[in-house]
């Protein structure tokens, strides 16, 4: 672990080093630098922008950092910005700070080095404040383990993950097989990665008499839009949001008749690069641009795992000899193991 850590720093310094280096480098592709590390990623540059505007503005950030950690040493900022800000060579500082060129070059390690060990920290900290308000939208976990769920989790987050088409994904199977469970399990496991802007769960009441697009959008519209937004352009401001930045949308328990989801398809002008993720217990297989996932039911390998753990979770381990027995009365339980408080 520590030997990982190292080699990350080091790695990281080297990025920094040439990034400092091709600052006036005007033709030079977009540093890695930029592309690896979150606090540059969240920067909210419009998609329009040109290669040349988003490489401004990214360096923008990088300068501001520069000036924050000129608060504790003023010489280290200092020494950065006449170096890569103004393009001064090293003969120069060494001539104005009466020192020599090689005196200069170590303070310059040490100060990127420095700098280094800063923008880690910041890193850690953007990148833990984004996984926890991501994962806040997400309803409580009410199961502890999933069984025999390895291979579809792992497929569905495949999905999920790639930049590329399906942008709509729906998982349907019979109730109580673990739907909810399931994407919820993918959807955090997505949020480790910090792959989108921001995750947002939106759970349809079975209670109300009908879900329409109108309905879905005020949902959405209480977390995404300002107050002031007027409902009328809620489609259409959500639309470009979800067009400009990579958002994860979940609607989680749509289980209307058929029939009354012909709105259901528009949902594909929110996407790409957004993706949605559906659940729901079934849908025509013949739906264009949703790409469905059925959750079958749980092989009876996996369902005697789940009961075994349940049973040690209740304390019962002395029982385990009799569950060969008496497995065949599990068979027809959930694919989810609730969690001993629910």
């Amino acid at each position: 672990m520590a030997n990982r850590r190292i080699a990350r720093i080091e790695d990281l310094r080297k990025q920094l080093h040439q990034s400092l280096r091709d600052w006036h480098r005007a033709d030079s592709e977009s540093p890695p630098l930029f592309s690896n590390l979150h606090i540059f990623q969240r920067l909210a540059i419009p998609s329009y922008f040109s290669r040349s505007q988003q490489r401004n503005r990214h360096y923008k950030e990088l300068g501001s950092y520069i000036s924050e950690l000129g608060q504790d040493n003023q010489e280290y900022s200092e020494l950065l910005f006449r170096r890569f800000v103004r393009n001064e060579t090293v003969q120069k500082v060494a001539f104005t700070w009466h020192a020599s060129t090689g005196q200069v070059n170590r303070v310059q390690r040490e100060v990127i080095g420095a700098l280094t060990d800063y923008l880690l920290d910041k890193e850690n900290a953007a990148r833990t404040e984004c996984m926890e308000r991501q994962a806040a939208s997400l309803p409580s976990r009410n199961y502890s383990e999933l069984f025999g769920r390895e291979t579809i989790t792992a497929k569905i987050a495949r999905l999920l993950t790639s930049p590329t088409t399906p942008y709509m994904v729906a998982l349907t199977g019979l109730g109580g097989c673990g739907k909810t469970a399931v994407a919820d399990a993918v959807v955090r496991k997505i949020i480790a990665a910090l792959l989108y802007q921001n995750v947002m769960w939106v759970r349809i009441e079975t209670s109300k008499p009908s879900t329409s697009l109108e309905a879905l959008l005020g949902k959405l519209a209480v977390h995404l839009l300002p107050d002031t937004t007027p409902v009328a352009q809620y489609g259409r401001e959500i639309r470009r949001l979800l067009k400009q930045e990579r958002y994860l949308i979940v609607i989680d328990n749509l289980e209307e008749e058929i029939e009354q989801l012909e709105w259901l398809q528009s949902l594909e002008e929110f996407c790409n690069p957004s993706k949605l993720l559906i659940t729901s217990r079934r849908l025509p297989a013949d739906l264009a641009d949703i790409y469905l996932v059925n959750i079958p039911e749980l092989s009876q390998a996996a369902a005697k795992r789940m009961l075994a753990s349940q049973m040690r979770s209740l304390g019962l381990e002395k029982s385990l000899p009799r569950v060969d027995k008496t497995f065949a009365k599990y068979t027809d339980t959930q694919a989810v193991l609730p969690s001993p408080s629910s």
